[in-house]
């Protein structure tokens, strides 16, 4: 699934990236949480001011926010036996 280019603007980003959590079934609180885990500093208004393209995202925020979101949708596919 294509999600972003290199010049889309932060707000197209953004809007992909609230898709694909929203697709997934990820509260903006629950990614927020996993996040603070792994050392970044945000709550769930953050993640909004990130959809929505009020504030910018760095390149490894971008990466760490697929990587759980990921992280979150697989495990909850397992628990509901859809992945081994």
């Amino acid at each position: 699934m294509h999600c972003c280019n290199i010049n889309d603007s932060t707000e197209v980003i953004g809007a992909r990236l609230r898709k694909l959590r929203a697709a997934g079934g990820v509260t903006a609180a629950d990614l927020a949480r996993e996040l603070r885990l792994k050392g970044h500093k945000v709550d769930r208004s953050v993640i909004a001011n990130f959809e929505s393209g009020k504030r910018s995202m760095s390149q490894q925020f971008v990466v760490d926010y697929f990587e759980t979101l990921l992280e979150i949708v697989e495990r909850r596919a397992r628990a509901l036996g859809l992945l081994r």
